[in-house]
């Protein structure tokens, strides 16, 4: 018994070690490795070879030492779960994904937590759901994100506008229009993925479409979504200094002027604003489960500072707008995204994921996948000790 369990340890240890400590595993391989060739050279010599035949005939012998490293890594047990790891490293929508799904389940835990209606939980959910179905839908299979023409910029911009002028008024804002009986803010569901597509490409329709955005915004008026909007757009401008970016920020600074001098008066709602604070009221782990559900959502922007520029670009501007969403509910009443109730946030932060990039690899990331999938030669790297448990 004593026996059995110390060799499940050793396996347990060895494969937390191959998972964990990956590069001293290698180094001790490719030592292993060495070691083994030389000996064998040396025979060779001592046979009466030269030292560069000896190590030839060694090499010929031993097998590709690429090939043996490659299936010493496989008979590790963790080249899918390492490979898995590297993707989520690299890849800004993946990571998107599982901030998202985790975020709302924070809100949920805290939503039940709080006492709030079965049907706030229901709507939460469901929003998850449509977000990923469009996310599915738009998301290629490849690694290049799709573009987001300029009309369709427009046509946001547009809707936004038409929002403010015959969406449903509460208090003197004009934000939400409602659907099936639920109340929808539109500024939330179309203006991040307005946004971080207008970060990847430019012209003059996407271009009109933000500027709508903006004056529409500020004719609501909607504070939060007007600085987010600004702010966003001076991130930017940092990055890509052109003329349709500085035009877009001009008149988005204006309007954002705009709804600093209009009254904002809408009270505070249950389970939506205030939350960062009031969750603590509940319980310290309800709190908790609030400020990191709100930290996730700006963690897809950080695989985005290896990328190129429009792609930077765009993971920059990601990371901007969603933590000013977060930084505008703590400053005033207004909703806290995804850990919060409301549909309109989710599915508008899963949406905008899809015109994240994807993963983009190094050469040298891609031939070692590569290796990965070809199978391993035999007769070599099993009769090393190094390669087995």
């Amino acid at each position: 018994m004593t026996t059995m369990l110390s060799e499940i340890w050793n396996v347990v240890r060895y494969r937390m070690r191959a998972l964990f400590d990956r590069d001293a595993l290698d180094r001790e391989l490719d030592e292993e490795l060495r070691f083994h060739l030389e000996r064998e050279a040396e025979r060779h010599e001592h046979a009466g070879l030269s030292r560069e035949d000896a190590l030839r005939r060694a090499e010929a012998e031993f097998g590709r030492l690429d090939s043996i490293k490659e299936a010493s890594r496989r008979a590790r047990g963790t080249v899918a779960l390492d490979s898995m790891f590297q993707d989520l490293r690299g890849n800004p929508r993946t990571v998107g994904v599982a901030c998202a799904i985790a975020a709302t389940g924070l809100g949920l835990a805290y939503m039940t937590a709080a006492g709030a209606p079965a049907l706030y939980l229901a709507i939460n959910v469901l929003a998850l759901l449509m977000g990923l179905a469009l996310y599915g839908l738009l998301r290629p299979h490849a690694g290049e994100a799709p573009l987001l023409p300029g009309g369709v910029t427009l046509a946001f911009g547009a809707v936004l506008l038409a929002t403010t002028l015959f969406g449903v008024s509460v208090e003197g804002a004009s934000r939400w229009i409602r659907i099936a009986g639920v109340s929808v803010q539109i500024s939330l569901v179309l203006l991040p993925t307005m946004l971080v597509a207008f970060a990847r490409q430019r012209d003059i329709l996407s271009t009109l479409g933000v500027i709508l955005g903006a004056v529409a915004l500020a004719l609501q008026p909607d504070r939060a979504m007007a600085g987010v909007l600004a702010s966003a757009l001076a991130v930017l401008v940092v990055r890509r200094r052109d003329l349709w970016v500085g035009s877009a920020l001009g008149i988005a600074a204006t309007g954002f002027a705009v709804t600093l001098l209009r009254p904002d008066t809408l009270p505070a709602v249950p389970y939506v604003d205030k939350i960062l604070y009031t969750a603590f009221e509940v319980h310290v782990m309800a709190g908790l489960a609030v400020v990191c559900g709100t930290v996730l959502l700006a963690f897809p922007a950080i695989p985005g500072r290896k990328l190129g520029s429009g792609n930077g670009d765009a993971c920059a501007v990601f990371g901007t707008l969603w933590l000013g969403i977060v930084v505008a509910a703590a400053a005033g009443n207004y909703p806290t995204p995804l850990v919060g109730y409301g549909g309109s946030a989710v599915v508008g932060y899963v949406l905008s994921l899809a015109f994240l990039p994807g993963p983009v690899r190094s050469t040298a990331a891609v031939q070692s996948r590569a290796r990965d999938e070809q199978p391993a030669e035999k007769g070599t790297v099993f009769d090393l000790r190094i390669g087995i448990v």
